[in-house]
């Protein structure tokens, strides 16, 4: 994780993204 913190970050930081994603795609199929 030290090696490439650039690269670990952005994997984090997609991770973070898609699990919000899919948080909130409950909440879009409202009517």
């Amino acid at each position: 994780m030290a090696r490439c913190p650039r690269g670990t970050v952005a994997v984090d930081f997609k991770g973070l993204v898609e699990i919000r994603e899919w948080a909130l795609a409950p909440l879009t199929d409202l009517p």
